[in-house]
């Protein structure tokens, strides 16, 4: 039997660390930001856990400007510089994943993709199957039969043919491609007029810049004569963009593999990072990384929508997810429906996905009629994220929601209204699961290229609602303990807030009669009041300032009128967050 070779998994950390800054906003009680070393620590959790890599490397941008900048003093110049709250958790990030046991390099003078390059050519060389785990275009010039790109958040692995695919161009040919259309993110220029399409096309035709320079005679129109007098521009954009496969890099692979977490490392950067949920792992029989990984299933057949509807009814609890083509419930068809009986193992059921060359799905009819009978029993317990949306959906479908259910929305927000802004589930999951969870702009895209849910092919869709269905349980069952053991708490979240859900369902459905000469004198009255009480305030201070500038707040309590606060932003200022202002108007009355 042939060996299966070793895989290699390089990491571009600095790109971890820029998404999940902007994913997780998050910070401990006395204000110090965790929510980019969070969103890393998960990420690589998952890579650990789902990928089981033989070696495994961190590489971070080094501080400082690199060789680039020498060859073009404007190479990023558009930039703007990290800021505060991400500069203070980056030395921390790579504190806490070498802790957990992973090699993490750094090189002055160069960018982290060319250490990249540097060790993906050596491991292809030496025979690995090596994965770079970035969505950075400038490394798909890496890409081989021996190196793919892969992101687990977006669920996506382009190998040779899905860089043609997606660029039109060989892996071969991405450094003159990035170099004919520009890099605005590096603000590298590249040729005016010459976009995409024209690269490609020049490129498909005559195979190289070097070859299309020894034609540029015969490149029509005002983008052959702008190539024509971009020559040595040409030639400056293709030195940025090539990245060097020979950096000074250590290429023993056997010191690439994961090691034993430093425990009592870790137990010290979690407790003061207030990661309580791995605090309790690390002392758990089982550590996080050896949990159980999730299972997800597509079901296409009858026969094994029968099986799953028997666990439900066995288990006598469910968690589901309904997804829909758009937003709208009264006109946006159903797409498909997910459920979990059981945390790691969910299932998705596609209905109407509608994409060219889209696999047999289940009817709909055939699949409500079925699903029907759990939903609709009362003896069976429901749980959903944003309840009112699924209900709504399926009500509309002639399937009502019978029997206790919990929106883990409303479970967060009864137990505390302030720890998270929103309550999106992939904030929950931040919080309580510590986990990372895909969210819709990451399997559909943004902006204008965004796709429908039902043009979701469906193993990604399996992939994104099944753990959201499986998610919501494992939050539901985190959350709901702490609510039922506190009398007023239940109190608030079974005779208020459920119920409300209900009538908050049929109000979106049915709509409400609003009496605008009413909401407008309302309005005003509001707005009268917030003006007395800016005046009250400016009146105490005695002074005028921006109520909604935490700077100019720090400046009057602090400075002007000498209150006393211990706690501190990361940065050293004192915090002004609600807490701080909360305790202190306690005793200043």
């Amino acid at each position: 039997m042939t060996q299966q070779p070793k895989s290699l998994y390089l990491i571009d950390g600095t790109a971890y660390v820029y998404r999940a800054y902007h994913a997780n906003d998050l910070t401990t009680v006395s204000g110090e930001p965790t929510g980019a070393i969070y969103g890393v620590v998960n990420m690589f959790k998952r890579i650990i856990r789902q990928r089981s890599p033989d070696y495994l490397v961190a590489v971070f941008d080094a501080k400082g400007k690199t060789f680039r900048h020498d060859l073009y003093a404007d190479y990023k110049a558009n930039r703007p510089p990290m800021p505060d709250d991400l500069r203070s958790q980056y030395d921390s990030i790579r504190l806490v994943v070498e802790a957990m046991g992973v090699k993490s390099i750094s090189i002055d003078g160069v960018e982290a993709d060319d250490v990249i390059a540097t060790l993906a050519t050596a491991a292809s060389k030496a025979g690995l199957r090596t994965y770079i785990s970035s969505s950075d275009k400038d490394l798909a010039q890496l890409v081989c039969d021996n190196v793919v790109m892969i992101d687990d958040i977006r669920d996506f692995q382009m190998g040779p043919a899905e860089v043609a695919e997606k660029f039109k161009v060989r892996p071969d040919q991405m450094i003159d491609y990035l170099s004919l259309v520009g890099d605005s993110s590096d603000n590298i220029p590249g040729v005016a007029l010459v976009g995409p399409k024209t690269a490609a096309r020049w490129l498909e035709e005559y195979g190289s810049i070097d070859n299309i320079i020894a034609n540029r005679d015969y490149l029509p129109g005002k983008a052959g004569r702008n190539f024509r007098e971009s020559l040595d521009q040409l030639r400056m954009a293709r030195d940025l963009i090539s990245l060097k496969l020979d950096v000074d890099v250590e290429l023993e692979w056997e010191a690439f593999a994961i090691h034993s977490p430093q425990v009592e490392k870790l137990r010290e950067l979690y407790t003061r990072f207030e990661f309580n949920y791995w605090l309790r792992q690390l002392d758990a029989e089982a550590p996080p990384d050896q949990l159980q990984a999730e299972t997800y299933h597509t079901v296409t057949d009858s026969s094994s929508l029968d099986e799953l509807i028997a666990k439900i009814i066995d288990s006598q609890l469910f968690a589901f997810e309904t997804e829909t083509a758009g937003l709208d419930v009264r006109s946006d068809r159903l797409v498909g429906i997910a459920i979990a009986v059981q945390e790691r193992e969910a299932f998705y059921i596609p209905i109407g996905h509608a994409y060219l060359g889209v696999s047999d799905q289940l009817d709909e009819k055939l699949v409500l009629s079925k699903l029907k009978t759990v939903f609709e029993d009362p003896n069976i317990e429901k749980i959903a994220h944003n309840l009112k949306f699924g209900a709504a959906v399926l009500s509309n479908l002639g399937v009502r929601i019978e029997g206790v259910a919990y929106d883990t929305m409303v479970e967060s927000y009864v137990l505390n209204s302030s720890a998270i802004p929103q309550h999106s589930l992939d904030l929950l999951a931040l919080k309580y699961l510590e986990t990372t969870i895909s969210t819709y702009d990451d399997v559909a895209g943004k902006g204008k290229d965004q796709l429908s849910f039902d043009c979701i092919e469906i193993e990604r869709a399996t992939r994104f609602a099944a753990e959201y269905a499986d998610i919501t349980l494992r939050v539901h069952q985190l959350l709901w303990p702490n609510i039922r053991s506190n009398e007023r708490l239940r109190t608030v979240f079974e005779n208020i807030d459920m119920p409300l859900v209900k009538v908050l369902e049929r109000m979106e459905m049915n709509g409400v009669r609003l009496d605008e000469q009413a909401l407008n004198q309302q309005s005003a009255e509001l707005q009268s009041r917030i003006e007395a009480i800016e005046d009250a305030i400016f009146q105490e201070t005695g002074c005028t300032f921006n109520l909604a500038s935490p700077k100019q707040i720090r400046e009057v309590l602090f400075y002007r009128l000498g209150l006393e606060s211990t706690r501190k932003t990361s940065s050293g200022q004192i915090s002004t967050s609600e807490s701080v202002l909360t305790e202190l108007a306690q005793h200043h009355e």
